[in-house]
């Protein structure tokens, strides 16, 4: 199974209608749309990226559904839109690297999402569920990653969350950086999730 269709599948498990979801992330505006379509009428979807062309494509991805009067679009680097965020959601996702099908020196970096994770925990509701995919094979996604399972190892340490990291199995032997496969995490203040 795709990592992809994981979170989907673990937003299907906790997101219902009414629920507010943000995709810290919009990239091409798929998490977005599943979202926005599992919160409903009744619910709230913030989808944030830095690229103008990230969030037209996610509202173009949400208006050919008529989603958009239950979502919100805000251009700008997730950390400092996060800070700016008042209010809890249930689901927050981050598919972090490049958007596809855009130039690939435009990252994720390391300090704003790092920025953006430390201002989860004050957003996301105690029954809620943080999805972040991490991608290493690019330049840039490797230091990102380990930053990534950092932050997720304090928050399960000294925080006590419930944090689960799905890899997909490699052959060890024939692994390089180029072909190092994403990572999932899924983690939660209160949820027990595996």
């Amino acid at each position: 199974m795709r990592l992809t269709q994981s979170v989907h599948i673990h937003l299907k498990e906790v997101l219902k209608a009414g629920d507010s979801a943000l995709d810290a992330t919009a990239g091409n505006g798929h998490d977005s749309l599943h979202m926005a379509e599992l919160i409903g009428p009744l619910g709230t979807l913030v989808a944030i990226d830095l690229q103008a062309k990230a969030i037209e494509n996610t509202r173009n991805k949400l208006a050919s559904k008529d989603y958009l009067e239950r979502s919100k679009l805000l251009k700008g680097n997730h950390a400092d839109v996060l800070k700016q965020l008042n209010g809890t959601f249930k689901a927050i996702v981050f598919n972090l690297g490049y958007r596809p099908g855009s130039d690939q020196k435009l990252i994720t970096e390391v300090d704003s999402t790092i920025g953006a994770l430390n201002e989860v925990p004050r957003l996301l509701a105690p029954n809620g569920i943080l999805l972040v995919t991490t991608y290493r094979a690019h330049k840039g996604g490797l230091p990102e990653s380990i930053a990534v399972e950092d932050w997720m190892r304090k928050q399960e340490q000294s925080d006590g969350w419930f944090v689960h990291k799905i890899e997909p199995n490699v052959i060890q032997s024939k692994t390089t950086h180029d072909n190092l496969p994403p990572i999932l995490w899924v983690a939660s203040p209160t949820l027990s999730i595996c």
